[in-house]
């Protein structure tokens, strides 16, 4: 899938596409873990500082479903650039560790999710959280 494209659906919303769609959009399908050697090294520091962008505004978001919303863009472009290139590539370009960032993203939406399920269910008591790495 071209870049711009992806850019596109992420920047317009379209977060919710099932495996049928995406699977169309991709010219040749690949598995999930394949490294896009085509993905320069302009586009990986974009995609992560588009992804530390979203995080930092979850971390201060004070509406709890705006720093879900913002920290589940997060996780997607941190997903989207660990897809497309190894973590010792981006940690060269840009001195992040995308594995540390994607854990801390992933760990603030837990925290906005299990907030929001606490406002709607007050006595519930939810599990300790996993996150999967």
């Amino acid at each position: 899938m071209p870049l711009q494209r992806l850019k596109d659906l992420v920047r317009n919303g379209i977060m919710g596409i099932d495996a049928r769609i995406a699977s169309r959009l991709y010219k040749q399908p690949r598995p999930a873990g394949a490294i896009d050697p085509s993905m320069n090294d302009q586009q990986i520091r974009e995609l992560v500082r588009q992804g530390l962008r979203w995080a930092f505004a979850a971390a201060q978001d004070s509406d709890l479903v705006v720093a879900h919303l913002h920290s589940t863009y997060a996780v997607a472009w941190f997903d989207i650039v660990a897809e497309a290139a190894s973590a010792e590539r981006i940690q060269a370009l840009t001195g992040v560790n995308i594995r540390e960032v994607r854990e801390g993203a992933r760990a603030l939406q837990d925290r906005a999710q299990r907030a929001l399920i606490q406002l709607e269910h007050p006595g519930l008591q939810l599990p300790a959280a996993k996150i999967v790495r």
